[in-house]
């Protein structure tokens, strides 16, 4: 049987080397494993250099990054951006998480959370809003996430 890094290892070969528009929740996954791969095995500027071009056009006009039949899988699609912001030094990732953030709110009724507790939906919340907090503080993010779950 492999281990776990072998496993790790693997996995990063082939996947996280795409975002394709509409983003979307498993290819940001699979982006952030890669950088958590690589930042575990001493090698995260090579991989940081691919997965900022991978990117790069998001960053482009920000504004533009979801459209309005996106929902709340694709906004968990960004959870790469903090990791990313991390690994470069870089803090312009951090936009992402926080333009996503901003389109679960501003109130429960207003926004497209599930309130029916779909699973997805409380992984979808907890990942945005849970980085859009730590990222810049601003507790309104983990209010609305509180008040969801």
């Amino acid at each position: 049987m492999k281990n776990p890094v072998e496993i790790a290892t693997s996995l990063a070969i082939h996947y996280g080397h795409e975002l394709e528009k509409p983003i979307i929740y498993t290819q940001g996954v699979a982006l952030s494993g890669r950088i958590r791969v690589q930042t575990a095995l001493g090698g995260a500027d090579k991989t940081s250099k691919d997965i900022e071009r991978i990117v790069s056009p998001y960053l482009i006009q920000p504004s533009s990054t979801f459209g309005v039949d996106d929902g709340t899988a694709n906004y968990a699609g960004v959870c790469w951006a903090d990791e990313l912001a991390e690994a470069t030094g870089d803090r312009k990732y951090l936009q992402l998480i926080e333009l996503a953030a901003q389109r679960f709110g501003p109130t429960l009724n207003e926004g497209p959370l599930d309130l029916d507790l779909r699973v997805e939906d409380i992984f979808f919340a907890s990942t945005v809003l849970g980085r859009a907090f730590r990222s810049t503080g601003k507790t309104k993010y983990v209010d609305l996430l509180t008040e969801f779950l």
